[in-house]
């Protein structure tokens, strides 16, 4: 590295760690993660779900260094210092209960896990049936790309149980629920479940199944809500917090929704935009996932603050609850 790159790294590293102290230092970021694996499966693989065992501990190292990491009971009294972060994990993967949830609890920190009780229970899980069907049966993706005239790369978010039950008619999907079931990492069982309540893990919701909460019924939004409450209320560390899956604004959530959710009985709503929070009673609290591409300590930082002020200049002219 010559002088004049070496200089203009250190002040960039300079930068971006004023910026990281001050802006963050009265916000509550909310980290998310999926499964923590060297081996992912091909789903995790492609949507950049999966963080190596050994970078996630390093990741929560710079989270328990930079911040006062916090759990839902702390979030919901409103009791706690900032800067403040919290752990979550989305969809209910068993790397989250197995490795993620010890190295959690050797850290002595805590996360809360959103899980969907249906691949639990051994169902076949919506968002790999629908991503694996856009992204690898041809016939399906030409056929929906021509329904819903959308970007390919979204297609699966608008996909509805009744486009599903017409192709499942056809041959060449005959046996796709046991194809997705090898396409995304494994699911916890309930013996996962049951064990977490000693590992300082929190359940929350993120309905039975992982569908689009904007592309239900209210009738469905409903019933899969109420349906994971009811059997995530067998477990003594669920705490009715909830995360839409998929989480993206727009496409994924609106007003409406949330008022669904809040009325069946709800503390928090969480999204998948990558914003940290302002306050804590706002309408939708945002999380920043973290990757495997973000292994310094600078990067961390970069990824809180850089993107995240963009965003909420961004959002900030279009919601006010941001």
């Amino acid at each position: 590295m010559t002088f004049q790159n070496n200089l203009k790294h250190r002040i960039g590293s300079f930068a971006t760690t004023l910026l990281f102290d001050r802006y963050l230092s009265d916000k509550l970021v909310v980290f998310n993660y999926h499964d923590i694996s060297d081996n992912p499966s091909p789903f995790s693989a492609k949507y950049h779900l999966a963080v190596k065992p050994e970078l996630f501990i390093k990741q929560l190292k710079w989270i328990k260094n930079n911040f006062n990491v916090i759990t839902p009971n702390d979030l919901l009294s409103g009791n706690y210092e900032r800067p403040a972060a919290m752990i979550t994990f989305d969809d209910g993967f068993k790397s989250a209960f197995k490795l993620g949830a010890d190295i959690i609890s050797n850290e002595g920190l805590s996360a809360t896990i959103f899980v969907n009780m249906a691949p639990v229970k051994g169902e076949v899980f919506w968002s790999g049936l629908v991503t694996y069907l856009c992204n690898y049966i041809p016939s399906f993706q030409s056929k929906m790309l021509k329904k819903y005239k959308v970007n390919i790369n979204n297609l699966f978010l608008y996909i509805t149980d009744e486009d599903i039950y017409e192709f499942k008619q056809l041959d060449i999907v005959k046996n796709i629920n046991e194809t997705v079931k090898n396409y995304h990492s494994e699911f916890a069982d309930i013996a996962d479940l049951q064990n977490s309540i000693n590992q300082n893990i929190f359940l929350g919701n993120h309905l039975y199944n992982h569908y689009n909460a904007l592309n239900i019924s209210k009738e469905k939004l409903k019933d899969l809500y109420t349906t994971n409450s009811k059997e995530l209320n067998k477990y003594k560390n669920f705490i009715n917090v909830f995360s839409y899956p998929f989480g993206q604004p727009d496409t994924c959530y609106s007003e409406e929704t949330d008022k669904i959710i809040y009325s069946l009985g709800a503390s928090k709503i969480f999204t998948a935009y990558p914003l940290v929070n302002r306050k804590d009673n706002s309408k939708r609290l945002h999380r920043i996932s973290l990757f495997n591409s973000i292994n310094t300590e600078e990067r961390f930082r970069y990824h809180c603050v850089i993107p995240t002020i963009a965003n909420n200049l961004i959002r900030r002219h279009k919601y006010s609850f941001v």
